[in-house]
Formats: C-alpha cells, sequence, structure tokens
C-alpha cells in the first residue's frame, strides 16, 4: 500500500502527510531502477521521464497517460540514468529542459516548421522542440531543405542551451535545442495515391468532378491571345495532379517552363503546379528545341507519365515521386491560330457540364448589357468573356471582391497588372453600389473552391469596372444574411430589404405564378383583365 501512494502522490507529498517514520518502507534501489528502465537486453532506457519509468513498471508497456507538468519531480537526473551519456535515451518534445545540457536524446515527432534550411520546429503530443543543424553539417542541412512540412522524423541529438537572444519564454523548452547529430528516418506525409473518377464522384456524393482542364488566374495571366487561351483549355491533365495513379498514362500538358537542368530535365508549371519533365537525349528535335527555349516559353507537351528513380524523388514538390518522359513538345506562337477539333470540346463540355442555374432563356435578353447572372457561371464556362451587372457584395485587399445579383454570387479578381488602376478603383466604390464588370471567367486554384456557392469553383478576372449607381457611405443597414435588421428597419427601407436572397426568390416566384394565373384565365377562359383604381389599395412606402 505505501508503494502505491509513493508512485501516486511523490515521496515529498507522501512524507508530509504520513511522517518521516515510514522511510525504511521505501525501496531506493527498486525506485533508481524504476527510472532507468531498460528497452532491450543492455539496452538504452525506454523514457527518462518518471511518469514513463512509473507505467513501465506497473503496467509493463509504453505510457499509458499524457504528461502533466508539475505532477512529477523535477530535478537531476539519478546516478543510475548518467552511468552511459553516450547512448541515447528517448524524449519526447515537451520535456526537455536547461538541466538536461549535454544530454543525448532520440526523438520522433512531425515537423511543423522549418526555416533557413537549419532549423526544424518538431511536435508530438507533448510538446514542440527546435532541432538545428550546425553550419558545418552541409549533409545535414541539404536534407532538411529536402523535408516536406507534416512529415515524421526519427533524429538522435545533444540537447544543448539556446544564445540568450534566441530564448522563447513562450515554450516550455524554449530555453534549449536539439543539435542534430544524425537524421535516422524522414516518413513524408501520406498522399492519395487514388482519385475518383467522374462516375464515381457522381455515385458517391450526387456530384459531378470538377474538370482538371479548366484555366486558372494565374494561367489568364500568361494567355495574351485567343490562341494561347485554347491551348490551355486543349490539354488532357494538368501538373499538379499528376501522381503515382497516373503512372503509365499518355498525357498532353500545357505551362511555361520554370527551370532547366543538365539539358535533360524541365520543370513545367501552370496554374495548378509543377511537373518535372525527361528529355530522350537519342531525340534530338525535342533537344534542340527545348536549349534554345529561355524560361516562362509557353509549350504544349505530350508524353507519359512514369516514377522517378528513389533516389531523384523530391519530397517538396507535390508531383515530386513522378516524372513525364516527353515524345513531343511544341512552342506556342501566340498569333498562330489554333485548329480546334469540335468533337473533342463537345465530349469535353458534355463530360464536365454542370448543371445550371434552372433560369428562363429570356432572363438575358438583348435588352441587358449583361452575358449572364451572376449565379449562372459554372466551370465550363471557364476560358469565356463575360459581361456581368448587380450589387458589390464585399471586397478586401483592393484584389477580391464579390458582385451580387437576384439569382446568385460571384466572386471577382483584379489582375496584378491593374492593381494600381483596377484595383485602386474598386477600393474607392462603396458597397451595394450597382457595379457592371467585363472580364474573364477562370477556374479557382484547388484550395480556393467552395462548395458553399454555386459559382465556387470559377471566379472572374476583370478587364473593366463602371459604376452605375454608387451607393451612399453611411447606410442604414449592411445586406448580410447572417445579421438582419429587425423588421421595422426593414420596412422603413424596404428597397434595400428587397436586395436580399429570399426576397428576391419571393418577388420573382410571385411575378410567375401571377403570370400563369393570368395565361390560364385569358387564354384558356375568355376573361379580359381591367385594372379599375378604385378596386386598388395604395402601396405604401
Amino acid at each position: 500500500m505505501f508503494t502505491f501512494l509513493w508512485k501516486f502522490t511523490g515521496y515529498s507529498k507522501y512524507l508530509r502527510t504520513i511522517g518521516t517514520g515510514f522511510k525504511p518502507v521505501l525501496d531506493a534501489e527498486k525506485i533508481v531502477k524504476m527510472m532507468s528502465y531498460p528497452r532491450g537486453v543492455e539496452g538504452p532506457p525506454m523514457r527518462r521521464s518518471y511518469h514513463d519509468d512509473y507505467n513501465y513498471e506497473t503496467h509493463g508497456g509504453a505510457m499509458q497517460q499524457p504528461y502533466m507538468p508539475g505532477r512529477w519531480q523535477q530535478g537531476p537526473l539519478p546516478p543510475a540514468m548518467n552511468a552511459d551519456v553516450d547512448v541515447p535515451v528517448d524524449a519526447n518534445c515537451g520535456e526537455l529542459r536547461a538541466s538536461d545540457r549535454g544530454t543525448v536524446v532520440h526523438m520522433t515527432g512531425r515537423v511543423q516548421y522549418q526555416r533557413l534550411n537549419r532549423f526544424i520546429c518538431l511536435r508530438d503530443s507533448h510538446g514542440t522542440t527546435q532541432l538545428v543543424a550546425l553550419e558545418e553539417r552541409m549533409d545535414l542541412i541539404k536534407r532538411i531543405r529536402n523535408i516536406p512540412l507534416d512529415s515524421h522524423v526519427e533524429i538522435i541529438g545533444t540537447v544543448d542551451k539556446r544564445p540568450a537572444n534566441t530564448v522563447n519564454i513562450t515554450m516550455p523548452t524554449g530555453e534549449i535545442e536539439v543539435v542534430i547529430n544524425k537524421i535516422l528516418d524522414v516518413a513524408a506525409p501520406k498522399r492519395k495515391l487514388y482519385e475518383l473518377s467522374g462516375e464515381e464522384v457522381a455515385i458517391r456524393t450526387g456530384k459531378r468532378a470538377r474538370s482538371s482542364v479548366l484555366i486558372t488566374s494565374g494561367e489568364i495571366a500568361h494567355c495574351g491571345t485567343e490562341a494561347v487561351r485554347k491551348r490551355f483549355l486543349q490539354r488532357t491533365h494538368n501538373c499538379g495532379e499528376l501522381n503515382e495513379s497516373k503512372v503509365n498514362m499518355d498525357v498532353a500538358l500545357c505551362g511555361w517552363i520554370e527551370n532547366k537542368r543538365n539539358d535533360r530535365f524541365v520543370i513545367l508549371r501552370d496554374g495548378y503546379g509543377a511537373a518535372q519533365l525527361v528529355i530522350n537525349p537519342l531525340d534530338f528535335e525535342v533537344s534542340r528545341l527545348l536549349q534554345t527555349a529561355e524560361r516562362n516559353t509557353l509549350l504544349t507537351v505530350k508524353g507519359r507519365v512514369s516514377m522517378r528513380p528513389s533516389h531523384q524523388r523530391n519530397t517538396r514538390m507535390a508531383t515530386g515521386h513522378i516524372e513525364v518522359k516527353v515524345s513531343s513538345v511544341e512552342i506556342i506562337d501566340p498569333n498562330e491560330p489554333v485548329e480546334e477539333d469540335r468533337n473533342d470540346r463537345e465530349n469535353i463540355a458534355m463530360e464536365f457540364q454542370e448543371p445550371q442555374s434552372g433560369l428562363p432563356p429570356g432572363d438575358v435578353n438583348s435588352y441587358c448589357e449583361r452575358t449572364h447572372t451572376c449565379g449562372q457561371l459554372r466551370g465550363s464556362d471557364a476560358g469565356q468573356d463575360v459581361v456581368l451587372c448587380g450589387w458589390l457584395g464585399s471586397q478586401r485587399t483592393n484584389r477580391f471582391a464579390t458582385i451580387r445579383d437576384g439569382h446568385g454570387t460571384t466572386q471577382l479578381l483584379v489582375p496584378s497588372s491593374l492593381e494600381a488602376t483596377l484595383g485602386k478603383k474598386l477600393g474607392q466604390t462603396t458597397l451595394e453600389s450597382v457595379i457592371k464588370v467585363t472580364g474573364t471567367v477562370c477556374a479557382r486554384p484547388p484550395d480556393q473552391v467552395t462548395e458553399k456557392l454555386a459559382t465556387g469553383e470559377i471566379e472572374v478576372v476583370l478587364k473593366e469596372l463602371t459604376v452605375l449607381n454608387p451607393a451612399k457611405k453611411n447606410m442604414p443597414f449592411t445586406v448580410r444574411e447572417h445579421n438582419r435588421p429587425k423588421e421595422p428597419l426593414r420596412m422603413k427601407y424596404r428597397y434595400i430589404d428587397l436586395r436580399f436572397s429570399d426576397m428576391q426568390f419571393r418577388l420573382r416566384l410571385r411575378s410567375r405564378v401571377l403570370m400563369k394565373m393570368r395565361e390560364f384565365l385569358i387564354n384558356h377562359r375568355g376573361f379580359t383583365e381591367v385594372e379599375t383604381p378604385t378596386l386598388f389599395r395604395r402601396t405604401p412606402g
């Protein structure tokens, strides 16, 4: 029983509670043996922390409960644990302190971030610890440079104090750092090796798969002419989606040269990512063509996806495990028209056709300056020049804005080249102003796609912005679905209240119902509609 109290309350608390008369009951040799519990035959201790020794002694296994600071006694290590300082002891990322300086430790954890190619913040369930590679250890620095974030790393290192000007008082381990002696293993973060096809996505989620050949805003910047834009739309895959599941697949890519190396390796980039191209040295025509090409040259490439050799894999790239063996290359001439295969384009359009907004055909007619409504554009419209009209819903950083009408919302993007002029004009425009915009539909980056909006996979890159009717700076209330004013204020400013999406829907529904009633009574029952002013009540407001 006394041994049980010892393990759960600590020696000091036990003495204060029971008294000093029970000291002989405690077996000091057994306690030291617990604290240096071996991992194997003549192996290093499994854990140096006291709470782990308790779990090994009582449960015969790994630590069963998290580390709680202050529960276990702190202080210098017992002599039994310092017998062999060259043998690394297992340590977690939250227990090392300044008193552990000089201890050789064995640590594992996840890379939270890295900086300057020398420093790594290692995290596990107990906390974080800073790892550092010495400047003269170029082998470690080169390896750290290629370690991606969220990788699991196993190292052996020596605990050392940080320089005084780099101490981080916000971290329990902020006074120390672990100097890396050896990197034992690096496990890259798991990637999905298999992507669902469009049919499987439709079966499992009821949604159509997003097209991988939609043109993005980054690609729009490289599309000076319509011919270049059509080249991007004619590709079969983008550079960012290539992975192990595409091995032995023939692909057609379009992008620009980001880097070249040894006249055999070329990094091709598009709006989705980058991929490595490998040129056959015996293919003199392709080799000569790429040798003369400079950076940012637009190319269309055809080839076959293959796995990289294990010693050439780049864990920092999303496509670092594969490469594309080039069979043909063509430099894009912006002034040369592209012959479009109409049948192929119709098939692609049918494959990725999204359901439209269900608007009647007469909604956008010859009396309107707009070509589409704000809720009508989909991924199949990528690459088109459109004109939209509506209310300015929101804006941020003079680059992003939303335009809204009674049918939906569309995101607007100001390109970097027009940020000084068009972005400034957008920033000076008050919210809820009536605007007309002209631009090109492009696909959003994959990590910015939102399923909450019907138009969440596209955005419009602006070319022109016209303010048709500016709004006042101090509006009685803003049109926000999550923060509606009370009904008396809404009734007072009814013309603003009617801009909410549900009110717009009811107005259009009421109009359609009344029209159907009139068509039935007049066309099928012979009624005549007569509007007598005395039969109508005066409209308030």
